[in-house]
């Protein structure tokens, strides 16, 4: 036995290049096995991330076409969303993060009394008379209110930036002279006052943000006390009819804007915080604007979401004499970005089952061509004395051994490199059954020949 294993060692000396080659050719296997599967595990949790983290905003709309006028004169800002609307996709589960924007085309700012007061004669103070042609007819004197649930979205939404960025054909861009887009959205707050104060509760005053020119029209200054006085207009069969039916409201002055105010009708508005106007317009309110973001976990489901909320939109709008209105989610980098890795990781799956049937293959046949070649060492072997089974357990054996040399390096390095050790091991050990399929076949084959016919083959 001692002498077997001095000749196999003065062989394997011999055969370095070829033992060289089989250790080689297994660790390079077993390291491209767990490469592959680390690609792929990657793959997946950079999908799953992008789904986790990718926000899908959704926005209630009127579709191209539609008139923001279609309807009575009240909602010629644009406000041609349904408050039931809002209500019920707000409640929603997988709705957050709500932006809204209303608007109210009928209003008058009218400065308060000496003490504070919501004067008596209001309607002097406005500039009406008993003789004065009707409101609706003459829109350009009314100070028209815009109200917004987050200043700070606002200011972004109404920037050039903004514009630039919207490409859908549905923002109503606003032009400055000569065509030209006007810059970002400027607040200017009075002393003391800063975002922060743009809120509202009920009992207290409205803090409002005054167009420059309704600052100078109605004579006010930061920190004056004001007052919102509303009409509800509306159309019948005789005609258009004004009623000045909601009580005034309470104000006080915290800024002026800089007019960049991209919705239609409302350059000059004043702006107001949103639950003031819904408190004061009740169940009249309509809005302009209604976007929203999908919670990140249901991304998904985009496609179930998106029916459920056309599923509310056509319910709703019949009957509800609202104009028609639609409803899109932005998911084109959801969409964009996530299909093309997946495609890749489709490809990868289909890959590596493959790659795992190659390396099987490669094994069991680079071990029968190897033993093969052994064919002049085996028949010596054999003329020495050595029993068939004695003969093909060495040559299989060495076959074996050279293998596992390559197998525990390339496994070494999958473990430094933490590419999925578990699962490379299990890899590992099929390629390791390729290799003992070939070893056995091969030597079966080679020591089914007589001795003498296994020394004329060329080695």
């Amino acid at each position: 036995m001692k002498l077997m294993l001095n000749w196999i060692w003065r062989h394997s000396s011999r055969n370095f290049i070829k033992t060289l080659l089989s250790i080689v050719i297994a660790a390079a296997l077993a390291l491209t096995l767990g490469y592959l599967h680390r690609t792929i595990i990657r793959a997946e949790d950079e999908i799953q991330n992008m789904f986790d983290t990718t926000i899908v905003q959704g926005m209630v709309r009127p579709p191209p076409g539609v008139s923001a006028n279609m309807l009575a004169p009240f909602r010629y800002m644009g406000n041609v969303i349904g408050p039931r609307i809002i209500r019920e996709i707000s409640e929603m589960d997988f709705v957050e993060n709500i932006y809204l924007e209303a608007g109210h085309m009928w209003s008058k700012i009218v400065r308060s009394c000496e003490e504070g007061f919501f004067p008596e004669n209001w309607m002097e103070l406005a500039g009406f008379s008993e003789d004065s042609l009707p409101i609706w007819s003459r829109p350009q004197e009314v100070n028209r209110i815009f109200a917004v649930n987050d200043l700070g979205r606002f200011i972004q939404r109404h920037s050039l930036s903004y514009l630039e960025a919207a490409q859908d054909g549905h923002t109503p861009y606003r032009m400055g002279a000569g065509g030209v887009i006007l810059g970002d959205m400027h607040i200017e707050f009075g002393d003391g006052y800063d975002v922060s104060d743009f809120t509202w509760a009920d009992g207290e005053p409205i803090p409002i943000l005054l167009s420059e020119y309704t600052k100078q029209q109605r004579g006010l200054n930061f920190g004056d006390i004001a007052y919102i006085k509303s009409a509800n207009i509306g159309t019948g069969q005789s005609g258009t009819s004004v009623e000045w039916l909601y009580p005034p409201a309470k104000a006080v002055v915290i800024g002026v804007h800089n007019n960049n105010i991209i919705s239609l009708g409302a350059v000059e508005a004043t702006v107001i915080p949103l639950n003031a106007l819904e408190n004061i317009l009740e169940d009249e309110i309509g809005y302009i604007t209604f976007e929203f973001d999908i919670r990140p976990e249901m991304n998904r489901e985009l496609l179930v979401l998106f029916e459920q909320l056309r599923d509310v939109l056509r319910f709703r709008r019949a009957g509800s004499g609202w104009a028609e209105i639609s409803v899109a989610l932005h998911d084109e980098e959801l969409r964009i970005v996530v299909g093309s890795m997946e495609q890749n990781l489709h490809f990868m799956r289909l890959l590596y089952p493959v790659a795992v049937v190659v390396s099987i293959i490669i094994g069991a046949g680079l071990s029968l061509l190897l033993i093969l070649q052994n064919a002049k060492n085996a028949a010596i072997m054999r003329m020495l004395g050595s029993t068939k089974n004695r003969t093909r357990a060495v040559l299989w054996i060495e076959q074996l051994a050279v293998c596992l040399i390559g197998l525990i390096i390339g496994l070494a390095a999958v473990f430094i490199l933490d590419w999925g050790a578990l699962v490379s091991v299990m890899l590992a050990g099929l390629y390791l059954v390729g290799v003992v399929i070939g070893s056995v076949m091969g030597s079966v084959l080679v020591t089914s020949k007589p001795p003498l016919e296994l020394l004329q083959v060329k080695a």
